[in-house]
């Protein structure tokens, strides 16, 4: 019996970070069920992105947060059979009030931000990638639209019952201004994890 409780908690680990392994995908294969130093450590020292140069520092409790924010350097062949112009990648701070215990949970927000001049691209992306996040929540939850100075410009969706760490996901289509470019957002908030 004690073996069979071993193997079943080795299949369930297993399933839990190929699950994180999929959905890492999205966000250019950030180790993202590891803590927020860890993944801006490795945006820092990977030759992905070209960081964006800024002078705000995000603190809590004295002690500094590490964030990140950074264009993908180079389009692979995936990117240039979906359209995808460029993508941004953003590591950020926030988080979250749970009721049930009365408490303030901090999130690591990751941010993936994929450009397209064809409408016809971004709509079809932003499709193949709300199929794929249904995979991670038996929530169904209807599109909602996005206006900027009363005109829509997009939709999304939101999913919130996930399983921890994850907190949300969420997906959003958007024109771009004057119309010159169209933008996918894909956001997964994860409770904080030590680091």
């Amino acid at each position: 019996m004690k073996y069979l409780l071993n193997t079943l908690l080795v299949l369930i680990t297993i399933t839990s970070y190929s699950q994180y392994d999929s959905l890492a995908n999205l966000f250019f294969e950030l180790p993202i069920n590891e803590s927020r130093d860890s993944i801006s450590t490795f945006c820092d020292s990977s030759d992905l992105f070209k960081k964006k140069k800024s002078s705000h520092i995000s603190t809590r409790d004295g002690k500094t947060l590490k964030t990140y924010y950074g264009k993908l350097i180079t389009v692979d062949d995936q990117f240039i059979e979906k359209n995808i112009d460029s993508a941004k990648i953003q590591i950020s701070t926030g988080s979250t009030w749970d009721e049930e215990n009365s408490v303030s949970l901090y999130i690591v927000p990751i941010t993936s931000y994929f450009y397209f001049s064809q409408k016809e691209s971004a709509e079809k992306y932003y499709k193949e990638i709300a199929v794929q996040m249904t995979l991670y929540t038996n929530e169904t939850t209807p599109r909602y639209t996005v206006y900027f100075e009363d005109e829509l410009v997009g939709y999304g969706q939101n999913w919130s019952q996930l399983n921890d760490p994850i907190s949300g996901l969420s997906i959003t289509f958007e024109r771009g201004f004057e119309n010159k470019y169209y933008q996918v957002t894909v956001e997964l908030m994860r409770y904080e994890l030590p680091h």
